[in-house]
């Protein structure tokens, strides 16, 4: 529950930032620079493919109930194919 609090937050402070940045002209280099530092280039399509996959079971969709996709924020169900990030 915790670390979900916390990617929201973090999701919304990005929102804010690229707010600020396709709005405003921002002349305040520290923010400037805390906006190009918080858009990252992410991962590459083939490092995303290398990444281990888990096919949700039933069994497993009962133990992630409280989990949510790091990414999304939508629940796991059954039978979806999930990357394992860590």
């Amino acid at each position: 529950m915790r670390e979900r609090l916390e990617l929201q937050r973090q999701q919304q402070l990005e929102e804010v930032l690229a707010f600020l940045d396709e709005n405003f002209e921002i002349d305040d280099h520290r923010l400037r620079a805390l906006i190009q530092r918080r858009r990252g280039t992410g991962l590459s399509s083939d490092q995303i493919n290398r990444l281990d996959s888990i096919k949700v079971t039933d069994d497993l969709e009962e133990t992630l109930r409280e989990d949510c996709c790091s990414i999304c924020l939508d629940p796991f169900d059954a039978n979806m194919t999930i990357r394992k990030l860590a």
